[in-house]
């Protein structure tokens, strides 16, 4: 045993000694033909480069690298021809040391098997011609491996190396300062194996110089595997750190074909949103800035692009949970959601801010506490952002107040469901239009109008809104003890509201089993306006209230309304139909109809709001085939004690044309009526009127005057600071024929004159059917009686046998 121990470790030491030996002779054969060694080392180099290799000294190293054999070349610059007119060398290194094998040295094989770059500078610079001074590199046969018994390093290291790709022509710059790069390559079935350590820190890669670099100074570290075959760079799955953060890459770069491409897919966990902008150029970071995150991110990115030149397919996919998220509209809590970035909405064009969406899917978050879902949230063309996005709420009306901070509108119970639709320019400005689709359902609420005090109960309805169109589906309230039912139509309404608010208009319909117009005389009352300070920020919609409440004042209000019953004191109607539009200060009744005391009635005019709480009407009114004693106890005797309901009967038609001032608590100012008015009262009796039966103190004193029909009685009326002028009337009665003119006056002015004719002393039978002859009728012989004030107010009739009254009225 100890002989066999003995003699193996004889031949043992003696292989030893003979390698040691064959080591020696070969260190002494490179030491002693150092310019041999170099000039193979430079022919070696030579076979990759056809430029210029200038080399300034050469150093051996017996066991820097044992056991094979160091070989340092000193201040290496590597240069093409063009070198003196553009200045860059692709290689100038401080040093490079190259490893020689002693074995292969022997064998006359390649003998260089490992390399080390030290202090050096790559410059890859093409000009804006094309031409490159990365041409002096002799490209190998396409589908070789980069391996290969005649060029293959075991080992390449970059120490302090910094490469730069400077392309003019494709507007390429990238730069990477090598701090460490240890790579060991094997050759396995047809492909090339690159274990690689590398750090190094990125200055930036430059696709777009109008756009900026992605990487810009980011450090990179990791230990990984490449893989090379058929001119295919690739790498799997692999883990490196970027910023000291964890990413897992996976990539393949084509080398060998005429248009180059590569393609990577990065992943990482917990990485905050900022972190992910300062990763890609300051263009694209400034359009992701449009959103801020709080929480961090999973994310993951397919990067796919030319490496000749031209901005790569960017994708970035992330998601994350319970995040605060900032925007120019609004800012969200407890926001979860996923994501994604494109910068190639539509292929095959140009990929840039215009060609870019942000997306998020899956949207849930709360805004000022209210619960807010979006399925998918779009905001497309960053150079000029459109928002596109639907959401979902539900949530109690009252809690919209401190948000919207609306002077005209304050909620104060309900309920709302909200799905919205929207599409418009994420810039807060008011010369852009937003298109929204969705509705608001409302249930139980309650909302009180400031401008009017009104308090508006049970509320509950839908407002629909289409593109920028607002609908209002049966929307019913309680408003003053009167069941209201809209619906509603604003054209344009949703883009008006930022441009032109006072062009917006809102088709309205109203309908009310019965409208009790007492309840509504607050619409004669001037506006109130209550102030409030609105703290404008995105958790408000304080600009958007404010908006509301400029339309809800300046923008045109078209009602179409309809009631059952309608009642005014002691005025009464059924079947309304109104017509009327709402301007800023004023009401047009465009047409009003209803049926009134028996007949029908029609109206039309205006109602301008005056200084001094009241009201400046101007009326066209007609009555069709009314009871003119229901009308006239409707409306309160017009002001005036001459002719009231209790004294006439009979089937009125009349039109009239008004104007007067109406005070806000609904009263006339019958001073300030001025009216003419064209009547036709047909089956018309007159009961117990004195100023008639005062005819009694000069003639037909046994005739019964308490109860005389008369035939259709017309005439033209004129007012006028409340004066009546009657033109000449005639009035044929079954009791005598007379005529009437003159001035009624409330004011103690009255001068009437009643000619009352001859023939009139024949009495008439009971069944005597009275007929109009004319006003300009011959009338024959015919006795005047003219009344005016006494000295008590009341109106005294007298004798006028010499016609004072035409005489001193035509003088």
């Amino acid at each position: 045993m100890n002989r066999t121990l003995r003699i193996s470790s004889r031949i043992f030491l003696g292989l030893l000694g003979l390698l040691v030996l064959l080591y020696v002779f070969a260190a002494i054969y490179v030491s002693a033909n150092k310019k041999k060694v170099t000039n193979q080392i430079v022919s070696q180099l030579k076979k990759k480069i056809s430029g210029n290799i200038s080399i300034k000294d050469v150093d051996i190293s017996l066991f820097a690298h044992f056991p094979k054999i160091g070989v340092a070349l000193k201040d290496v610059l590597i240069t093409d021809s063009l070198y003196p007119q553009h200045k860059r060398p692709l290689l100038q290194a401080g040093e490079l040391n190259v490893r020689v094998s002693v074995y292969n040295m022997l064998l006359k094989k390649q003998a260089l098997t490992g390399i080390t770059l030290k202090n050096a500078n790559i410059i890859l610079y093409t000009d804006s011609t094309g031409y490159s001074n990365k041409n002096i590199l002799i490209k190998s046969g396409k589908g070789k491996s980069s391996g290969g018994d005649d060029n293959q390093f075991e080992n390449i290291r970059l120490k302090n190396v910094r490469l730069m790709v400077d392309d003019r022509k494709r507007k390429k710059s990238h730069d990477l300062k090598i701090d460490d790069v240890d790579i060991d390559l094997d050759e396995k079935n047809d492909e090339t194996i690159f274990k690689t350590s590398a750090s190094i820190h990125i200055g930036q890669l430059g696709f777009n110089p109008r756009k900026g670099p992605y990487l810009k100074n980011i450090p990179f570290k990791g230990d990984f595997t490449l893989r090379a075959k058929d001119g295919h760079l690739m790498f799997d799955s692999i883990n490196i750190r970027l910023d000291n953060r964890p990413f897992n890459l996976t990539g393949d770069f084509d080398l060998a074909s005429d248009n180059p491409q590569f393609a990577l897919r990065l992943y990482t966990r917990n990485i905050e949103y900022e972190k992910i902008r300062s990763f890609v150029p300051a263009k694209i970071a400034k359009s992701l800035g449009i959103v801020q995150l709080s929480a961090p991110l999973d994310a993951s990115a397919i990067i796919i692009g030319p490496l000749k030149g031209g901005d790569p397919l960017l994708d970035i996919h992330w998601s994350t949970r319970h995040s605060d998220m900032k925007t120019p509209f609004f800012d969200f809590e407890d926001a979860s959601f996923t994501g994604s970035f494109t910068n190639e909405v539509v292929k095959g064009i140009e990929r840039n801010d215009s060609n870019s969406m942000i997306v998020a899917n899956n949207f849930e978050a709360r805004w000022r506490g209210l619960p807010v879902k979006m399925t998918r949230l779009e905001i497309q063309n960053l150079e000029n952002p459109i928002l596109t996005t639907d959401l979902q709420s539900t949530f109690p009306l009252i809690a919209l107040n401190d948000v919207i901070q609306s002077s005209s509108l304050n909620l104060e119970a309900g309920t709302a469901d909200i799905f919205l639709q929207y599409s418009g320019p994420i810039e807060r400005t008011n010369q852009t239009n937003s298109l929204i689709n969705g509705y608001v359902q409302l249930s139980n609420g309650k909302v009180l109008y400031n401008p009017r005090n009104v308090l508006l109960n049970d509320v509950k309805g839908k407002l629909s809104f289409k593109d920028s169109d607002l609908f209002v589906e049966n929307l019913q309230c309680n408003v003053l003890n009167t069941l209201v039912q809209m619906n509603g139509t604003g054209k344009q309404l949703l883009s008006l509201i930022n441009t032109s608010p006072n062009q917006a208009i809102i088709d309205w319909n109203i309908f009310t089993p019965s409208l009790n117009l007492n309840s509504f005389l607050f619409l004669l009352k001037q506006k109130e306006t209550k102030r409030i300070e609105r703290k404008e920020n995105k958790n408000t919609i304080a600009g958007v209230a404010q908006k509301i409440d400029q339309l809800l004042d300046q923008g045109v209000l078209k009602v179409a309304l309809k009631a059952n019953a309608v009642q005014y004191n002691k005025f009464t109607a059924t079947n309304l139909i109104a017509n009327v539009t709402l301007l800023q200060d004023r009401y047009l009744f465009n047409k009003v109809a209803m049926n009134h005391a028996g007949g029908s009635m029609e109206l039309s005019g205006s109602l301008v709001q005056q200084k001094g709480n009241t009201n400046q009407a101007s009326l066209a009114v007609d009555f069709n085939n009314v009871d003119v004693s229901s009308v006239l106890t409707a409306f309160d005797n017009f002001g005036q004690d001459g002719l009231t309901a209790k004294n006439i009967d009979g089937k009125l038609t009349a039109k009239l044309k008004s104007n007067l001032l109406l005070t806000d608590a609904g009263k006339v100012l019958p001073e300030t009526i001025n009216s003419d008015v064209s009547f036709s009262l047909k089956n018309g009796s007159l009961k117990d009127f004195e100023p008639i039966k005062k005819i009694q103190d000069f003639v037909f004193k046994k005739r019964d005057f308490d109860n005389i029909r008369f035939a259709e009685l017309k005439n033209n009326l004129t007012i006028r600071n409340r004066d009546i002028t009657i033109n000449r009337m005639e009035i044929q009665s079954s009791v005598l024929s007379l005529f009437v003119e003159g001035i009624y006056s409330m004011k103690g002015n009255t001068d009437i004159s009643i000619q009352v004719p001859l023939r009139n002393l024949k009495k008439r039978k009971e069944d005597y059917k009275p007929e109009n002859i004319g006003v300009d009728a011959k009338t024959g012989a015919s006795i005047f009686l003219r009344g005016r004030p006494g000295n008590d107010g009341n109106i005294k009739f007298s004798l006028d046998l010499f016609k004072k009254f035409y005489k001193e009225k035509n003088s």
